[in-house]
């Protein structure tokens, strides 16, 4: 068994070496050569999702409406001014263009090593032309790249905030990967910039994308995966839904009707729908769900949280 374990750990390091260090730069430098970065183009790229992240999802909704914008330009007037994605420092000025988009997934740890680098190999001639990168992790493909300069990526992250600690940052924690891993794969590396939610967790991204002499390019311009909490809509009907879950699960935290916001308007116990949304005056509900480090045979939740309130 433990001659099995070897062998397999051999095999999948000599793969990690063949795709990261020759495989993948190779075909991307044979594209890059072969043809020019695409104005406007613009990869999402999932590394272990299914389906588009909350993040990208929004980003992505954001440069359709920019495209219907300069479609409708266009049809008004054969002629006029155009601006850039521009919002990032130092991308400058430039024509309104508009943006072609698409979305990869190339399922990095989540599916067979094999079918993953077929994936990879795919994506590759769309990141080699590509004027815009977005990821929302970290990647061993995509800091494998010899990404060209005329190519931005941009880097989302996943989380919101900084309460755990990852990265660079985790190194000899007992979780995450190792030093020697991460010098050998930098899987941080490759980051045009990267987006956080704001100035004081500017340090930990530094620290933990071991960015520490180019701070600068971590902007805590927020997190777009949090707009929807400016929508009253959105909110409402969120207090609404763990409401009622909560009151099914122990009515007697709700004793009276009209206490807490609940989205089941029109039913025997709200009949009222601008009633339907009601909460009892300082009484607030909490979600607590971080994030597992450590031994799960070891986990421990704690009995109450020690939250100023």
């Amino acid at each position: 068994m433990k001659v099995q374990t070897a062998v397999r750990g051999v095999a999948r390091d000599a793969w990690k070496k063949t795709t990261l260090n020759r495989l993948y730069p190779k075909r991307y430098l044979a594209e890059a050569s072969a043809h020019p970065v695409k104005r406007g183009s613009v990869v999402f790229l999932e590394i272990r999702g299914k389906t588009l992240s909350d993040n990208f999802r929004l980003i992505r909704a954001a440069l359709e409406r920019k495209n219907e914008k300069v479609s409708e330009e266009q049809e008004q007037s054969t002629a006029g001014d155009q601006t850039h994605f521009g919002d990032i420092p130092g991308q400058g000025k430039d024509a309104r263009t508009s943006y072609s988009i698409t979305t990869h997934f190339i399922r990095e740890g989540m599916e067979n090593p094999v079918v993953v680098a077929r994936n990879c190999l795919n994506v590759i001639p769309y990141l080699a032309s590509a004027e815009f990168i977005f990821v929302s992790e970290s990647s061993y493909f995509l800091s494998s790249l010899p990404i060209r300069k005329e190519t931005t990526v941009i880097q989302t992250w996943h989380a919101c905030g900084a309460f755990k600690k990852f990265g660079y940052s985790a190194v000899g924690k007992g979780f995450g990967t190792t030093r020697k891993d991460l010098e050998e794969y930098p899987v941080h590396r490759n980051f045009s910039y990267v987006t956080v939610s704001s100035p004081e967790v500017v340090w930990a991204y530094a620290e933990a994308f071991h960015m520490e002499d180019c701070a600068e390019r971590i902007l805590p311009i927020g997190v777009s995966r949090t707009d929807m909490f400016f929508s009253r809509k959105y909110r409402e009907k969120a207090c609404g839904k763990t409401a009622w879950v909560l009151r099914k699960m122990n009515p007697g935290l709700f004793p009276r009707k009209g206490d807490v916001y609940t989205d089941r308007a029109g039913n025997d116990e709200e009949t009222d729908p601008d009633a339907a949304l009601k909460v009892l005056p300082g009484r607030k509900i909490i979600l607590y769900a971080p994030t597992f480090r450590g031994n799960v045979n070891h986990a421990m939740s704690p009995d109450r949280l020690d939250i100023s309130m």
